[in-house]
């Protein structure tokens, strides 16, 4: 048990990586930047089941955050999708909220640091777990076997190599530079009528003691339950490669 989790898991978690890149390679799949309007991003929170000798069972939640397809009515558009494994639907909620305020009211408005799971981290979480099962007298060793069968501390070297190794190389040089840098005033997007009133009722709950999780379909409360729905021009896309330096 101890080989599989420590040597042959990993090992099967990297071969799929090069497996997964031989297939897009085949495939003939490229990558394009696509500059969607955020107004028309739509945020969808799912559940994957599984079917048991039971009967059901739920395994966990999924993030997908999705840029309608024009052409197609209730498509997304194809491959430009962000999706995240989260724990409940709550934690999707949770993030979704993040992005929201992030997008519509700057980076003042979300946490300044987040965790990012990398190997300090880690050892940091260790150190804080070990207090604690110090402080209500439980054997600290258990706690850290089971994470060490878990595979805790590869998740967290692996994490910090794709950030500094495998993601810089997957960018081509001087694209995220040249794709960030700040629009003219003259190019910024205004928002709707439809969507400041719907902020403006957002901020006005926050502020009675209401949150996220109280509102429900703001659409449907605040009379917009329209909002949205109008036919959009077809979005621009640029080749990925364009950009290699």
């Amino acid at each position: 048990m101890a080989i599989t989790h420590l040597v042959i898991l990993p090992a099967l978690a990297i071969g799929y990586v090069a497996l997964y890149r031989g297939v897009r390679r085949l495939a003939g799949w490229r990558k394009e930047t696509v500059f969607v309007p955020w107004e028309d991003v739509v945020a969808v929170a799912t559940r994957n089941m599984a079917v048991t000798v039971g009967g059901p069972a739920g395994i966990g939640w999924q993030l997908h955050i999705l840029p309608p397809d024009p052409e197609r009515p209730g498509y997304s558009l194809a491959g430009a999708g962000i999706s995240a494994n989260v724990t409940s639907l709550q934690m999707a909620m949770m993030q979704w909220e993040q992005i929201r305020r992030y997008m519509e009211e700057g980076p003042e408005a979300v946490p300044e640091r987040a965790d990012d799971y990398s190997v300090a981290w880690y050892k940091e979480e260790m150190a804080r777990q070990k207090r604690r099962h110090e402080r209500e007298g439980k054997p600290f060793w258990r706690y850290r076997l089971g994470r060490w069968m878990e595979l805790a501390y590869f998740a967290s070297w692996y994490t910090e190599y794709r950030v500094n190794h495998v993601l810089p190389k997957a960018i081509p040089k001087g694209w995220v530079e040249e794709w960030s840098k700040p629009l003219p005033e003259s190019d910024w997007a205004s928002p709707s009528d439809e969507l400041t009133e719907l902020s403006r009722q957002v901020e006005a709950a926050y502020e009675r003691g209401e949150t996220f999780l109280d509102l429900g379909p703001v659409e449907e409360r605040f009379g917009q339950s329209g909002a949205g729905e109008t036919a959009k021009a077809a979005y621009r896309s640029v080749p990925f490669a364009a950009h290699v330096g």
